[in-house]
């Protein structure tokens, strides 16, 4: 993720600089009297955002809400290092960069950058809810209810309000299929870490990987079918049928937001 936020972050800062430069600063459309702390603020976000009034909350709420669940949440679930090793938080830190940048950039920017991390989000929105929630060891609500709700935002609030701060601010587009190569690009490389971690020795809770669908040294190792022997370390099916299911599910919701986001009738959209 930092590979493409922080040249993203650089441009967009040289585009707000040469348009500063230029005389096209947030308050240079008040007046001396006017200039309050409010009314600069407002007139920030319309400079920033390109929005105003009910769009301007339209644009700045979900994405700002975004970012204080993600905040919340890690102060809650963080741990060192095995925090930076779980899809959930990395998909979450993913989203909150994909919002900050939006804001920075403005309306109508890094719409690929953004389509891939709500993928991902949602991704870790389903696998939690029909995969790791039902196996949890207190029960689902549980699972939903740990480190004082921080699960709850992590694999539930934030993913719905990225879906609705997508819905609301970043349709219709003209997206492309190949777009659908972004949203695999991260499972691909958490995967590649994952697997350089755990041959190098890193555990999470005895297992070679951070989730039981992912434990290539359970009984069903990579190609194996054991149902008998699903729990908590191990879902009784093979590693490489796991992936092919996990990049499917990818490649479904990816192609779902392709359609939701899609102009009607767009034949550029291919």
């Amino acid at each position: 993720m930092a590979v493409f936020a922080v040249p993203a972050l650089f441009c967009i800062a040289a585009r707000k600089k040469a348009e500063w430069a230029e005389g096209n600063r947030p308050c240079a459309g008040i007046e001396e009297e006017k200039k309050s702390v409010v009314h600069c603020i407002l007139h920030f976000c319309e400079y920033a955002g390109g929005t105003s009034g009910r769009n301007c909350m339209k644009y700045w709420l979900p994405k700002t809400m975004i970012l204080l669940m993600v905040i919340y949440a890690y102060i809650c679930m963080w741990h060192w290092p095995i925090g930076f090793t779980f899809f959930t938080q990395l998909s979450n830190l993913y989203a909150a960069v994909a919002v900050l940048l939006q804001l920075i950039a403005g309306p109508g920017r890094l719409k690929g950058f953004k389509y891939s991390a709500v993928v991902s989000i949602l991704v870790t929105f389903v696998v939690y809810l029909l995969v790791l929630a039902p196996i949890y060891p207190g029960g689902i609500l549980a699972a939903y209810r740990q480190d004082h709700d921080a699960s709850l935002c992590m694999h539930v609030l934030v993913p719905m309000m990225m879906l609705a701060d997508f819905c609301l601010n970043d349709r219709p587009v003209q997206l492309h299929r190949r777009w659908l190569l972004y949203a695999l690009l991260p499972p691909t490389v958490w995967f590649c870490m994952i697997l350089i971690l755990g041959a190098a020795g890193f555990r999470w809770h005895g297992m070679p990987a951070p989730y039981p669908f992912l434990n290539y040294r359970a009984p069903s190792g990579w190609f194996g079918f054991m149902p008998e022997t699903a729990g908590y370390g191990s879902m009784g099916i093979g590693v490489a049928y796991a992936l092919v299911v996990m990049l499917g599910v990818f490649a479904l919701i990816g192609f779902l937001i392709l359609r939701i986001g899609s102009r009607p009738k767009d034949s550029t959209n291919r």
